[in-house]
């Protein structure tokens, strides 16, 4: 039997597009899905503190976006599990 390699990009990108333009109001970017995918990467690697960019996609201000604040703010835990 073949086994299927996936590329966790094209299994996470499209899924985490859906949530961030399905499940809030008013819908998120969806070109904030690249960052929180690199957010999840850094928490499942224990770098909670990783500084994550946004480039411009939406306008931050305050404190740098960290991988731990990215996941807690759009509601990525369940993702980690």
């Amino acid at each position: 039997m073949k086994t299927m390699t996936v590329n966790p990009e094209e299994y996470w990108l499209p899924m985490l597009r859906w949530h961030l333009e399905s499940n809030f109001y008013p819908p998120y970017d969806s070109r904030l899905a690249e960052p929180c995918l690199a957010a999840l990467t850094a928490v499942k690697e224990g770098d909670l503190k990783r500084i994550i960019t946004i480039n411009g996609i939406i306008e931050m201000e305050g404190e740098p976006l960290i991988a731990e604040k990215l996941v807690r703010d759009f509601h990525l835990e369940p993702l980690l599990r």
